[in-house]
């Protein structure tokens, strides 16, 4: 009877192991991104990659490939590996950027954040590199300012690609 408690004990840590990594979105080179329970990672189709380039490479420079597409209620993260290009280059690029509004920016050694409104929609773009290795671009898109400036400052970003 002992052996039976202490192996439902044991099978019910590892049951919640599992589950945790259930809400990881795994890049590449051991990096990963956190995802919240309401976060979905969604296929990448036609019209993902139509609003991926519409809403943040229509006016300024070459897109960065999109890599993962992720879902969350009311909102969109985009993440790509950009090739050949620097984080200093990438803000250049997204500095660049016409038609948009509410522009705000924050940049490091090893980060370049921003923020602003195109259209309809509230963008974050986050690039940032690990000991200036592997640069990796994220960017957010929703409707609604409440998301954005709950879940997609700075510092959240920064904690969900924490190691």
């Amino acid at each position: 009877m002992k052996y039976y408690f202490l192996f439902l004990i044991l099978f019910s840590f590892s049951c919640t192991q599992q589950n945790s990594r259930v809400n990881h979105c795994e890049i590449f080179n051991g990096i990963g991104m956190a995802c919240l329970n309401s976060e979905k990672i969604e296929p990448i189709s036609e019209p993902v990659k139509d609003l991926y380039t519409k809403l943040l490479f229509s006016s300024s420079g070459t897109p960065v490939p999109l890599f993962r597409h992720i879902t969350g209620t009311g909102y969109h993260i985009f993440i790509g590996i950009p090739y050949n290009t620097s984080i200093n280059q990438l803000a250049e690029q997204i500095c660049s950027k016409n038609g948009v509004d509410e522009f705000e920016k924050s940049s490091g050694d090893e980060y370049f954040y921003c923020t602003y409104k195109k259209g309809d929609y509230y963008i974050c773009e986050y690039v940032f590199s690990r000991e200036h290795k592997s640069v990796i671009y994220l960017a957010t898109a929703g409707r609604e300012k409440s998301v954005r400036d709950s879940l997609f400052q700075l510092s959240q970003f920064q904690k969900r690609f924490a190691e």
